[in-house]
């Protein structure tokens, strides 16, 4: 197996959501195969992200976050969950 570099994100590193156009921090990733509620996400693992700085819990699509965070993509000074979506340099 060849080291092509790329490495998943671990707890606690920040990831971006495309699908909300947030950076969050990763809190974990699951199969939906063992969640107990239905995520309403297309892929078949679940990354639960918290806003940089806390805020509420959303989930997301664990294929589709992209990591590390895009270059030009930054997460709002204080962000709480209820600001609107990033703000691009």
């Amino acid at each position: 197996m060849s080291d092509s570099g790329y490495r998943r994100p671990r707890p606690g590193e920040h990831v971006y959501d495309p699908c909300t156009e947030r950076i969050g921090v990763l809190q974990s990733v699951h199969g939906v195969e063992d969640l107990l509620f239905d995520p309403e996400v297309e892929g078949k693992r679940i990354a639960f992200l918290r806003p940089v700085g806390g805020g509420i819990e959303w989930t997301a699509d664990a294929d589709g976050l992209r990591f590390p965070v895009p270059d030009g993509v930054r997460a709002p000074a204080r962000a709480t969950g209820a600001e609107p979506l990033l703000g691009r340099e």
